[in-house]
């Protein structure tokens, strides 16, 4: 069938559409399935990793050690949760990861072994099927249309179709994608709900010159645009990710702990373009800036309007 359908993609009205959202609906399912295999996987055979943050070190990349490893040898992971580290009071803290014994590098948060991050990737596994059901039925019933097989199927539309196969399971249409939405709803429910990965307290002290008001040096090591969701008009449901016009810096700070340490900002480009081009600068050349501190150990550039 896939096959079949496959090679009569030439001959479909407004194929590449149709074709490339099953591509999105089948890459959701994937990750869905190796998101709940992973997590089964770790449950039974994972071992516990204590790593100690140190910041993000690119855009959702972030930097650990592990606090058992006497050589502390720096660790770096895809972070799902944040962009960017903003504060030092986030610094030397350590979190429980879980990892494949005979895997290196960060692992898995353990609090996506909750229960509720369990019934999110349930509800998401058949949810993304149900999708992936129905975008591909689109794609066959258009195959068909333009180049009819022996099989019988209702030509008249593709939800016609649809009805067919889901009837056989005694679904009606409204029945199907009410429970396709209700999947969605409680999938995004138990992944807003599954609590956040425990942090310890403070593991390193910081120094007195890190406090409200006073001014360190930094080397900014990244520029990138800050996004943000938009609605496309007023009466629509369909959201956009936007330039929002600022930018996040993120910056090195080596001399402050016994690591290199990484916290970030924000600057609006249209008010502060000219300082865009100093921090430009700074990056090619390797320069650091003078940075102020306020009372929430947070950074904001020297001179930033």
């Amino acid at each position: 069938m896939i096959i079949w359908c496959l090679s009569n993609l030439a001959s479909i009205n407004n194929a590449f559409p149709v074709f490339l959202g099953l591509l999105f609906s089948l890459l959701a399912y994937f990750l869905s399935i190796s998101g709940l295999i992973n997590l089964l996987f770790l449950s039974l055979s994972g071992k516990k990793q204590e790593l100690v943050y140190l910041g993000h070190i690119e855009e959702d990349k972030a930097v650990y050690y592990n606090i058992d490893d006497p050589s502390e040898n720096i660790l770096t992971g895809y972070d799902a949760e944040k962009k960017f580290n903003f504060s030092f009071n986030n610094l030397y803290r350590s979190q429980l990861f879980l990892i494949d014994s005979s895997s290196k590098g960060i692992g898995t948060k353990a609090n996506r072994l909750h229960v509720f991050s369990f019934l999110s990737s349930i509800a998401g596994f058949f949810a993304f099927t149900l999708v992936t059901l129905s975008v591909f039925n689109i794609l066959v019933h258009a195959a068909y249309v333009s180049e009819s097989t022996n099989v019988i199927l209702p030509t008249k539309s593709a939800l016609a179709a649809l009805d067919v196969i889901i009837n056989e399971f005694g679904f009606s249409r409204k029945e199907y994608f009410t429970l396709i939405s209700g999947l969605i709803f409680i999938w995004i429910g138990f992944n807003i709900a599954t609590p956040k990965n425990k942090t310890s307290n403070k593991l390193e002290d910081t120094p007195p010159y890190i406090a409200d008001g006073k001014v360190i040096k930094g080397v900014p090591n990244e520029i990138s645009v800050r996004y943000v969701k938009q609605r496309r008009t007023t009466d629509s449901n369909n959201y956009d990710y936007v330039d929002s016009g600022e930018r996040y810096i993120n910056y090195g700070f080596k001399n402050i702990f016994k690591h290199t340490v990484y916290v970030a900002t924000t600057v609006d480009i249209e008010t502060n373009s000219e300082i865009i081009n100093d921090i430009e600068h700074c990056i090619s050349s390797n320069k650091s800036m003078d940075l102020i501190l306020d009372e929430d150990l947070n950074i904001k550039i020297s001179g930033i309007i």
